[in-house]
């Protein structure tokens, strides 16, 4: 495996049904999580995408020494996964939640994550039709943005939108859009 650990922390109201991580909730180098009332999270040296923020690049792909130190204690050294040069990867943390709930997610993460947003050309093929509010111009389906992501880090992972209705469009967007703005991203 040769990407980060990801991290998902799940709205206790947002239906599995209507997840598109739920496909990869079983895949090796995932943790799933449902964010309860009173549950938080370290999310110190993750790499948490949020919008507002600097963008992605490929300099994110990777802790510092010092920053791996934070993850030798138990439960948490398996989170660190390494590249064939045994650089250690920046695990990933998302928060899987429709947008209004967002705010109350990022309260939940104590510590300091790296956070990062995705480039305003990454679009979403995900055909939205909230009835309740308004959805970002910008969102993204959550697989969508940990793909681009991890593309956007050097790390292509086609197998993570293997069960993603709109894998097809979504990808040729995206591919669309790395080769206009000529990023170094696979």
């Amino acid at each position: 495996m040769n990407r980060p650990f990801i991290v998902a922390l799940r709205h206790p109201k947002e239906p599995r049904a209507k997840c598109s991580l739920t496909a990869i909730e079983n895949l090796p180098g995932t943790l799933f999580r449902r964010a309860k009332p009173g549950f938080s999270f370290d999310g110190n040296s993750f790499l948490l995408l949020a919008p507002g923020f600097p963008e992605i690049s490929p300099a994110d792909a990777f802790l510092s020494v010092e920053e791996a130190a934070l993850f030798t204690a138990p439960g948490r050294a398996e989170w660190i996964l390494r590249d064939d040069a045994g650089r250690a990867f920046r695990p990933v943390l998302l928060l899987d939640s429709v947008w209004r709930l967002l705010p109350g997610m990022r309260a939940k993460i104590t510590g300091t994550p790296v956070e990062r947003s995705l480039p305003a050309w990454v679009t979403t093929a995900y055909p939205r039709s909230s009835k309740m509010t308004e959805d970002p111009e910008a969102g993204l389906a959550t697989i969508e943005a940990l793909y681009a992501a991890l593309a956007i880090l050097g790390c292509d992972c086609p197998e993570l939108l293997a069960g993603y209705r709109w894998k097809d469009a979504f990808l040729a967007s995206f591919r669309e859009g790395l080769c206009a703005h000529g990023t170094n991203a696979k």
